[in-house]
Protein backbone atom coordinates (compact mmCIF):
# COMPACT_ATOMS: atom_id res chain seq x y z
CA UNK A 1 0.00 0.00 0.00
CA UNK A 2 2.64 2.26 1.27
CA UNK A 3 4.95 1.73 -2.51
CA UNK A 4 2.10 1.94 -4.73
CA UNK A 5 0.21 5.12 -3.36
CA UNK A 6 4.18 6.59 -3.03
CA UNK A 7 4.50 6.06 -6.62
CA UNK A 8 1.59 7.81 -7.51
CA UNK A 9 2.42 10.33 -5.42
CA UNK A 10 5.94 11.10 -7.22
CA UNK A 11 4.32 10.63 -10.53
CA UNK A 12 1.98 13.17 -9.62
CA UNK A 13 4.66 15.21 -8.18
CA UNK A 14 6.69 15.04 -11.60
CA UNK A 15 3.90 16.32 -13.34
CA UNK A 16 2.53 19.34 -11.41
CA UNK A 17 5.82 20.35 -10.79
CA UNK A 18 6.34 23.99 -9.20
CA UNK A 19 6.43 23.86 -5.19
CA UNK A 20 2.84 22.85 -5.02
CA UNK A 21 3.38 19.41 -5.86
CA UNK A 22 7.41 18.72 -4.60
CA UNK A 23 5.71 18.43 -0.88
CA UNK A 24 4.48 15.17 -2.60
CA UNK A 25 7.96 13.47 -2.22
CA UNK A 26 7.42 13.51 1.32
CA UNK A 27 6.41 10.37 2.51
CA UNK A 28 3.61 10.17 4.79
CA UNK A 29 3.09 13.89 5.66
CA UNK A 30 3.55 15.22 1.65
CA UNK A 31 0.04 14.03 0.65
CA UNK A 32 -1.85 15.79 3.87
CA UNK A 33 0.24 18.94 3.07
CA UNK A 34 -0.74 18.94 -0.95
CA UNK A 35 -4.39 18.55 0.41
CA UNK A 36 -3.92 21.91 2.51
CA UNK A 37 -2.82 23.69 -0.95
CA UNK A 38 -4.95 22.52 -3.57
CA UNK A 39 -8.28 21.77 -1.37
CA UNK A 40 -9.22 25.30 -0.75
CA UNK A 41 -12.99 24.62 -1.37
CA UNK A 42 -15.35 21.60 -1.79
CA UNK A 43 -14.18 20.68 -5.10
CA UNK A 44 -15.11 16.74 -5.92
CA UNK A 45 -11.01 15.56 -6.47
CA UNK A 46 -10.60 16.41 -2.67
CA UNK A 47 -12.31 13.04 -1.29
CA UNK A 48 -9.93 11.23 -3.52
CA UNK A 49 -7.31 12.82 -2.12
CA UNK A 50 -8.57 12.11 1.21
CA UNK A 51 -8.98 8.32 0.50
CA UNK A 52 -5.43 7.96 -1.24
CA UNK A 53 -3.68 10.10 1.59
CA UNK A 54 -5.60 7.78 4.01
CA UNK A 55 -4.44 5.04 2.33
CA UNK A 56 -0.64 6.13 1.89
CA UNK A 57 -0.77 6.84 5.80
CA UNK A 58 -2.33 2.92 6.42
CA UNK A 59 0.58 1.59 4.10
CA UNK A 60 3.08 3.68 5.55
CA UNK A 61 2.04 2.49 9.70
CA UNK A 62 1.60 -1.19 8.72
CA UNK A 63 4.99 -1.19 6.65
CA UNK A 64 7.03 0.58 9.68
CA UNK A 65 5.11 -2.15 12.13
CA UNK A 66 6.20 -5.10 9.94
CA UNK A 67 9.61 -4.09 10.07
CA UNK A 68 10.24 -2.67 13.75
CA UNK A 69 7.49 -5.66 15.34
CA UNK A 70 9.82 -8.64 17.31
CA UNK A 71 8.11 -11.91 16.93
CA UNK A 72 9.33 -14.96 17.71
CA UNK A 73 8.56 -17.33 14.66
CA UNK A 74 8.98 -21.06 15.84
CA UNK A 75 10.43 -23.24 12.96
CA UNK A 76 10.92 -26.61 12.18
CA UNK A 77 14.29 -28.26 11.12
CA UNK A 78 14.43 -31.33 11.82
CA UNK A 79 13.18 -32.23 8.55
CA UNK A 80 14.95 -31.81 5.67
CA UNK A 81 15.48 -32.45 1.76
CA UNK A 82 18.67 -32.67 -0.27
CA UNK A 83 19.19 -32.99 -4.03
CA UNK A 84 23.00 -34.68 -4.39
CA UNK A 85 25.05 -36.35 -7.27
CA UNK A 86 24.60 -40.35 -6.57
CA UNK A 87 26.17 -43.03 -9.28
CA UNK A 88 23.08 -45.37 -11.00
CA UNK A 89 24.49 -48.10 -11.84
CA UNK A 90 27.34 -47.77 -14.07
CA UNK A 91 26.74 -43.59 -14.46
CA UNK A 92 25.85 -40.79 -12.76
CA UNK A 93 22.51 -38.93 -11.65
CA UNK A 94 20.96 -37.35 -8.57
CA UNK A 95 19.02 -38.60 -6.08
CA UNK A 96 17.05 -36.88 -3.44
CA UNK A 97 17.62 -37.71 -0.35
CA UNK A 98 14.98 -36.38 2.32
CA UNK A 99 14.79 -36.96 6.09
CA UNK A 100 11.56 -36.53 8.57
Amino acid sequence: MAGITYTVNVLIASEVGSERGDVLYLPLVGPWLYINEVCDNDSSGCSFLVLHSLTHTTGVILLAYGLLARRQILARNDAAWMLTPARVGEGYGFAALAKF
